[in-house]
């Protein structure tokens, strides 16, 4: 009974500093985002109607394969990374997913 405590004591633990990771990244990303677009504004060359800064067309990730959408922390998450890595697609897929196509993939 003690190691099923110590267990799930220690689940716990992982749990909340995957929450917090999740947390500080989504809060970086829009610190981030927010300075980005508080110097575009303050530049010389932007007009005060001008929108200096470019939208992701469409904030909803979807799976690549079956064009569900994700919702939740896991479109929060693709978020956050698609805006970091600079992706302009909304399409995500997994390895196996890729493998299933027959599709030219790196091996990770």
């Amino acid at each position: 009974m003690t190691n099923k405590h110590k267990t799930s004591a220690k689940a716990n633990a992982v749990k909340k500093d995957i929450r917090q990771e999740v947390t500080d990244q989504i809060v970086g990303m829009f610190e981030s985002k927010l300075s980005e677009i508080m110097e575009m504004l303050d530049s010389p060359n932007i007009q005060p109607f001008e929108k200096p800064w470019v939208c992701i067309e469409n904030l909803i990730h979807k799976n690549g394969a079956s064009n569900h959408s994700y919702r939740g922390i896991n479109n929060l998450i693709l978020a956050a990374k698609s805006m970091s890595m600079g992706y302009v697609s909304n399409q995500w897929m997994t390895y196996k997913c890729c493998c299933s196509f027959k599709t030219d993939h790196l091996k990770a």
